[in-house]
């Protein structure tokens, strides 16, 4: 059997999803069908009697292994879903990897029937015709450029707080202390403005690798990726809440908390 048609075959298996910082990793039975162009999950692999708990179209995904961890990978969906998977070694990462991303290059290509030269129009909301030529277009990509620079920096400032956060936390009293370094709200503190610092790195990253894909960008397009300049991430509860602004690294972030936001 060739590799073609060997690509072109459904895959399954059983992979680790993330679900949430709560419940951390869960065994998910994933199906990835080349024709479709989908993948879903389910609870187990007896996926005729049961329904599907999850899916994405991969027309325009990007599939993203980790360079930390060789069982892990990432899935970006086009609408913005994300899929942070483990396969049991690097073997079946690999195999995956190489599966999701020759259906992704199929579903562009067949997305890519229409004209596509160096002067291009495209359809509008409101009816009307734009003409994109090479200079606006280098201009729209050097916009969107340094619109991830900007995004970049402002999330290693993130980094920053965040390790001087955990430090500040890990430096309290273990006991006899009103607050201590154990305390449930600190701890869950750490693990959340951690979620925050993944998340907004795994956003970066899809962001600079669907800009390498596509190219040039609309005007939507490099809205988006200015507000990127702006990061703020907010994290609130019955309990705690905090917000990973800018703070000078040294100066004690548990000394800064942020307002507690107003009830609407």
């Amino acid at each position: 059997m060739d590799e073609d048609t060997i690509f072109r075959q459904k895959l399954d298996g059983q992979l680790s999803k993330y679900t949430n910082v709560v419940k951390g990793w869960q065994f998910r039975w994933f199906v990835l069908d080349p024709q479709c162009g989908t993948l879903e999950y389910y609870m187990t692999s007896d996926v005729k009697t049961q329904k599907v708990r999850g899916g994405v179209n991969l027309g325009g995904a990007v599939i993203s292994p980790s360079e930390e961890d060789e069982q892990a990978f990432m899935v970006g969906a086009a609408n913005g879903d994300v899929y942070r998977l483990r396969a049991h070694d690097a073997r079946e990462r690999q195999k995956w990897v190489s599966r999701l991303r020759a259906v992704v290059e199929r579903q562009v290509g067949v997305m890519n029937i229409s004209y596509s030269g160096k002067y291009s129009s495209s359809e509008s909301i409101g009816g009307r015709y734009t003409l994109r030529t090479p200079h606006s277009s280098q201009e729209s990509l050097s916009a969107t450029q340094e619109s991830l620079q900007n995004a970049k920096g402002v999330i290693r400032v993130a980094q920053e707080n965040q390790k001087a956060l955990v430090r500040d936390i890990e430096s309290l009293p273990g006991s006899d202390c009103e607050i201590t370094s154990l305390d449930p709200d600190c701890l869950m503190l750490k693990a959340t403005s951690q979620a925050a610092v993944d998340c907004l790195e795994d956003c970066l990253t899809l962001l600079q690798k669907s800009d390498v894909l596509h190219g040039n960008k609309s005007a939507k397009d490099q809205a988006v990726s200015q507000s990127m300049a702006n990061i703020r991430y907010e994290s609130y509860d019955r309990t705690l809440w905090y917000h990973l602004t800018v703070v000078p690294v040294g100066s004690s972030i548990l000394a800064n908390p942020a307002p507690r936001p107003q009830s609407k």
